[in-house]
C-alpha cells in the first residue's frame, strides 16, 4: 500500500514530509512542493476552500482533544484516474499531528481535461467536493464526467476554475466523525 506522510506542529506548521509525499506531489504536477519549499509553512496555504479548512480544523481539534487517531476516506483524482484513499490523523507529542494518506485503490479512466493542472482556465467557477470529487450542478452533486458532459466542457475552450467545498453527504459524514467520541 502506498503511503504519503507529513507532520504538523501545534501551530499547524508543516514540520516533516516523506519522500513519497514529495514524489506524489511531483507526479501530480504540483510544482514548488519540494521538502524545502513546504517545511515551516502553514498547512493552510495548501488547503483550498473555507469549508475544507473548517473540517480539517475540526478534525485536528478532535484528534488533539481525544488523543486518538481518526481516519477519513477521500478521493485524490488525477485527470486519468480515480484514487480512493484514506487519511489517518494521529496525535504526536506537544499537540503535533501526523497525517498519513494511503492509496487504497486506483481506477483508470479516460482523461478529463478539467482536472489537468496545465489547462487554460476561464473566469467561470465550479465547486468540487474536496472529499468525494463530485461537482456541484444546479441539479445536485455529480461525478466529474457527468459534469463535463452536462456543461459541454469539450474542445479547445478554457476550462472553468475549480473551487473546493463539500457536498452535503460528505459534510454529514465528516461532522459525524469529528463529533463522535475519541476512537469512534
Amino acid at each position: 500500500m502506498q503511503r504519503y506522510t507529513f507532520a504538523i506542529d501545534a501551530d499547524d506548521l508543516i514540520r516533516t514530509v516523506s519522500d513519497s509525499w514529495v514524489a506524489f506531489a511531483r507526479q501530480n504536477g504540483e510544482c514548488g512542493l519540494e521538502t524545502s519549499d513546504v517545511i515551516g509553512r502553514p498547512l493552510w496555504e495548501f488547503v483550498g476552500g473555507a469549508e475544507t479548512r473548517q473540517i480539517y480544523h475540526a478534525l485536528f481539534a478532535a484528534v488533539r482533544r481525544g488523543r486518538l487517531p481518526r481516519s477519513v476516506p477521500f478521493r485524490c483524482d488525477g485527470p486519468d484516474c480515480r484514487r480512493f484513499m484514506r487519511l489517518t490523523v494521529s496525535p504526536l507529542a506537544d499537540d503535533a499531528l501526523e497525517l498519513v494518506s494511503e492509496l487504497l485503490r486506483e481506477e483508470p479512466r479516460a482523461p478529463v481535461a478539467m482536472l489537468g493542472s496545465e489547462v487554460e482556465r476561464s473566469a467561470e467557477l465550479l465547486s468540487m467536493c474536496s472529499w468525494c470529487k463530485r461537482v456541484r450542478l444546479p441539479a445536485g452533486w455529480v461525478e466529474v464526467e457527468i459534469a463535463v458532459e452536462t456543461l459541454g466542457l469539450f474542445g479547445d475552450a478554457p476550462m472553468p476554475r475549480i473551487s473546493h467545498g463539500m457536498c452535503g453527504e460528505c459534510r454529514r459524514a465528516m461532522s459525524s466523525l469529528v463529533e463522535a467520541p475519541a476512537g469512534g
